[in-house]
């Protein structure tokens, strides 16, 4: 959700459902004519840990998503999706 000046706002949940279900909550309570900034919101940054149900670790490599920042390019795939949210998300400036 892009608004006009240049002030960010970065929310995203890795798998528990409380976060989730926060993050859908405020989704539906932004009023987009009064956003003056970009908010970027991702409820959910691994899909393969929600699938697995496996709170804390992603199945494919038994990594925790939350650890693994900033990631690495030639890493293993939780530490590739790190470095993806690092480098295109967070340091996006």
């Amino acid at each position: 959700m892009k608004g006009l000046f240049s002030q960010s706002l970065l929310v995203f949940t890795v798998l528990n459902t409380p976060p989730i279900v926060a993050t859908q909550a405020l989704m539906k309570e932004i009023d987009l004519e009064q956003l003056d900034g970009t908010i970027i919101i991702i409820p959910i940054a691994s899909m393969g840990a929600f699938f697995a149900r496996t709170p804390f670790v992603s199945p494919e490599d038994q990594k925790n998503l939350n650890n693994a920042f900033p990631g690495r390019a030639d890493g293993s795939i939780t530490e590739r999706k790190a470095h993806f949210i690092t480098k295109n998300i967070i340091s996006r400036e």
